[in-house]
């Protein structure tokens, strides 16, 4: 944990900001322990997290990590939507 904490340190010493990490949950799904569990940790080691609003289209969660110029995108799904969603997601993104 140590180590992960002096790793995020050393991005942020090297961008001049912390890095910034976008948890998107898309779809139907409404379950969000899961994201909230994930955007916790990451806050703990270091990341700005921008927590992405229920059921977004992969549309709205690639706008929003562009807007607000995200190192990663974590994306949530419980509902096997992991299939169709993370792809359209990474079309957008591109």
């Amino acid at each position: 944990w140590q180590g992960l904490k002096e790793g995020v340190v050393s991005l942020e010493t090297r961008n001049g900001r912390k890095p910034r990490m976008l948890v998107a949950k898309m779809g139907q799904d409404g379950h969000d322990r899961g994201a909230n569990l994930v955007s916790s940790a990451f806050g703990d080691l270091g990341f700005e997290v921008v927590p992405g609003p229920l059921f977004q289209t992969p549309a709205e969660a690639a706008k929003l990590a562009i807007e607000r110029d995200v190192d990663v995108v974590g994306a949530s799904s419980l509902a096997a939507g992991h299939k169709t969603l993370i792809p359209e997601l990474i079309g957008h993104l591109r």
